[in-house]
Parts: structure tokens; sequence; C-alpha cells
């Protein structure tokens, strides 16, 4: 069975394209086929390998008349051979398409991975009022508290939780690649702290650098890697030369090899301002870091590995998360044990993915 699907990115490499990428490798009878805005995507090669579609649609910013005009093309088109439209969300702020797919008798999947937006709340709230606490939409979430946020109260009950599962063996820390990328960046065997996210406010990347700068003031020779591109880097790099830390700070930008750079880093930083079920926390236990995250921000539940995770409150000042990252530095000492926890765990991809296929084969 195919399904088109809504919601990975054509431009950057986030949680949810990863997500939707590993459930398309592993399940083995729903292949899922892309709509991505734009005329070109970072992801093709590996869509096309996996045996799926991409389908271009014009950028609604630019030009809505178009997007709109595109969006019901590529559904109409489908239709006979796509039962399923799957649409993966961070808010309802923009939902034309899940609109277009209703009217075209679609049976609609709504799939929120997010647990709040800075912005536009009040249309958020109104479209969810109006559209995806109704009947007649199947609702999946990656946690109760995305479910509360996407869908209201009253649809929490009927949200079915998809795990954010990885490869675990994929991520299995390697004193091999350690070695090998240190040599590359040339650090030697200085304490690595790392964050791997988008550069957007969410992830609070400005107060990961006010962060760094203390531990800097307490770890003797530290470095930073950082994975990922968004919006604030330009004020992410402006930041690092006002506070000097060009020589510790290493900007890696999007990388398909993180399961490596993991191996690299000694501690994992993620202050972030809300998240669904932040999927780089199952990749980074698995490869047995020690994470520092925000408290209230995820569930409980991330917590996947015996003192894997550590919960700081954002209202806490970046000396307080420097002094828990210094303090938690040298803990990851049974890095491979980390990841035989969350293999065994149901944040195996091999476990969700079949429960995901199954979903969705009962569903068309």
């Amino acid at each position: 069975m195919r399904i088109i699907t809504f919601g990975i990115f054509s431009d950057k490499l986030s949680g949810q394209d990863t997500f939707l990428l590993n459930m398309n490798e592993h399940m083995r009878s729903v292949k899922m086929d892309f709509v991505v805005v734009g005329s070109d995507c970072i992801h093709k090669d590996i869509i096309s390998s996996q045996g799926s579609e991409l389908y271009y649609v014009s950028d609604y910013w630019k030009d809505p008349v178009k997007y709109i005009s595109d969006c019901r093309k590529v559904l109409k088109q489908n239709r006979k051979t796509h039962p399923i439209a799957y649409f993966n969300l961070f808010s309802m702020v923009h939902i034309i398409p899940v609109i277009i797919a209703k009217m075209l008798k679609y049976k609609v999947v709504l799939h929120s991975h997010n647990s709040d937006i800075p912005d536009k709340k009040a249309l958020h709230r109104l479209n969810r009022f109006l559209f995806s606490s109704k009947k007649g939409f199947t609702r999946f979430a990656c946690s109760e508290k995305a479910a509360l946020f996407m869908f209201g109260k009253k649809r929490v009950k009927d949200t079915i939780i998809i795990k954010n599962a990885i490869d675990t063996g994929h991520f299995m820390f390697s004193e091999e690649a350690r070695s090998q990328l240190r040599a590359e960046l040339e650090i030697g065997n200085r304490n690595v702290y790392g964050f791997v996210g988008r550069l957007d406010s969410q992830k609070n990347p400005l107060f990961l650098i006010e962060i760094f700068k203390r531990i800097s003031e307490r770890d003797k020779d530290p470095v930073f890697l950082i994975v990922g591109e968004g919006k604030l880097k330009d004020e992410v790099i402006e930041l690092i030369g006002k506070y000097s830390l060009r020589d510790r700070v290493i900007l890696l930008g999007n990388r398909r090899d993180v399961n490596r750079i993991y191996s690299c880093m000694d501690l994992f930083l993620l202050p972030s301002k809300y998240e669904g079920f932040s999927i780089v926390l199952v990749e980074a236990q698995a490869s047995g870091l020690t994470c520092i995250i925000s408290e209230g921000v995820m569930p409980e539940e991330i917590r996947l590995t015996e003192g894997g995770v550590r919960f700081v409150s954002l209202e806490s000042s970046a000396d307080v998360w420097a002094d828990e990252a210094v303090r938690c530095i040298g803990e990851s000492l049974s890095r491979k044990d980390r990841n035989d926890e969350v293999r065994r765990s149901d944040y195996n991809i091999e476990k969700e993915a079949g429960r995901l296929e199954n979903l969705f084969l009962h569903l068309r």
C-alpha cells in the first residue's frame, strides 16, 4: 500500500524527517510518497533508494494560489492509488492540504510532532477546534503532551501514541568512530560537549552558547560540536565571536553521519523551549551519552537509560546549566550498555515500524 505523505522538509534535516525516513525504510507492506515544498529536496537520494516518489509543490508564502492548486493536483491524481493522506504537523496553523484531502475523501491521518508554538496560537486553537478535534480523522502523536497540544483535551484518549523509534544498532557507541572523528577535527582528548538540532528559536541555540561560555570558564579546554542549520545560525556565529569561542566551537552543519558524531561527544545538551518527543535524545541515549535537557518541556518517559537524562529548568541561569554539564561530563562510562537499554525499549524501530505499518493497513 502507498500513502501520500506531507511534512518532510526540502532543505533541512529535522527530527520529523528522520522519523519519516526511518519508518519508510523499515515498513515492508506500506510505502510513503512525499509531498515537499520547492523544486529540490536534500532527501531525494534516500527517498529514491527507498522506492518512494517525490511530489513538488509551490511555496505557500510566495504564491498561495499556486500552492493550493499544486496540492489539489497531487492529491487528486493519487486518490485511486493512495487511500491515505498522512499529515505530519508542528501545529494546526497551516492546514489547507488537510481540507483538500478531506474534500477528496481520503482517509486522513494527523500526526502531532510538537507540543507548543511561539506565535499564531489563536489560529492554531481555532483550527484545532474546527478540524482536528472533530470526528473523521485518525490521530497520532509522539507523546501525550503533543496530543494535547494538537488535538485538545477531549481527543487525547483516542490519539494513538507512535514512538519516535530508531535503529538502535546504528547508534551504538564506536571507539573507532570516536578516534577517527576526533583526529579529523583535531580535538584530541578534550572534553566534547554536543548539540544536534535546528538552529531555530525552539531549540534555544543562543542560550546554548551562553551555557558553553560558562562551561569554558569551568572546564580547562572544552570543545562544543553543533550539528544543524537554521534561521539563527548567523546570530549563533556572532555570539561565538563575541565570547571569543571560535577555537572551541565547531559548526558542522547538516550531517548524515550523526551516529559517528555522537560517539565523538562526551555529553549532550538540549535546552529546548518546547518539544513533542525529541528523536535526537533517543539517538544520543542509544550512543550512551548523558543528556542534559529542559525540565518540564519533554515528558518523563524520554528517560530511556539509567542515569541517561538530567533535567534542568529553563528558568535556571546558564551558570546552573554549566555546573551540571561539567559535573556530568565524565559519567558516560558504560556506553554500550545504554544502547542495550534503548534496544529493549519501545523505541526500537523494528518494533514500532511494524506497529505503524499495521495501523495503516487496518485503516485503508
